[in-house]
């Protein structure tokens, strides 16, 4: 097995490249815009899973993720949120990190198949609204935590004062969120009256495009 270059010696000309690149976006500082990396679903395999979700909550309190304001499917690789919370050097420029992300993970560039488990709740118990999402299969949760890895050992790199993997936690379940529901406004029989009819409409696989690298000042 040939052995993976190590992230020092990758970057060296990397980096440079990027920069070459993005002189004109040296402006739009990391550390107050942030960037998110995520896989948008992709077809339609899971529309009916979000009909079940629209049609078994009649009453109830609920955001639909592709509905009004909201983003649609998609999985999260590292949230804008999470990233927003470091804090970065100023002369880290969130396109020149981008660029630098694109080039030196290979498969994010590459759309995925990838198998789903089951619909569960995500979230802190005490959350007054959790999610209900799609489980990534557990044989097929590294490839995601692979490429959140990488990801976040860039990020590193731009920080301000040092930051490891363990400052960024993980969630061990890779999911794609279908909706968020108000849990005051949705009695336990509901709730498993609801996820048992969203399994039903699960494919055994779904189809994700090819990473997202958001830059929120675009």
């Amino acid at each position: 097995m040939s052995k993976k270059p190590s992230r020092n010696n990758r970057r060296g000309t990397q980096h440079t490249s990027s920069r070459e690149r993005i002189d004109d976006f040296v402006k739009d500082p990391l550390n107050s815009i942030g960037v998110s990396v995520f896989r948008k679903l992709g077809g339609c395999s899971l529309d009916r899973c979000g009909e079940a979700f629209n049609e078994y909550t009649n009453g109830v309190s609920k955001i639909t993720r592709g509905e009004a304001d909201q983003y649609g499917m998609a999985l999260n690789i590292v949230s804008l949120l999470e990233v927003r919370l470091k804090s970065f050097v100023s002369s880290a420029s969130t396109q020149s990190v981008i660029n630098e992300i694109y080039d030196s993970i290979p498969s994010l560039r590459k759309p995925q198949t990838i198998g789903i488990e089951g619909i569960r709740m995500f979230g802190s118990s005490r959350a007054k609204m959790r999610s209900f999402g799609v489980a990534i299969h557990l044989d097929e949760r590294h490839r995601i935590h692979d490429e959140r890895d990488q990801v976040i050992e860039i990020l590193n790199e731009h920080a301000q004062t040092p930051l490891t993997r363990e400052d960024w936690p993980l969630n061990d379940v890779p999911h794609i969120s279908i909706g968020k529901i108000l849990m005051s406004s949705i009695s336990d029989r509901q709730r498993k009256v609801l996820i048992s009819h969203m399994n039903e409409t699960l494919p055994e696989q779904v189809h994700l495009d090819r990473a997202t690298l958001h830059n929120p000042a675009k």
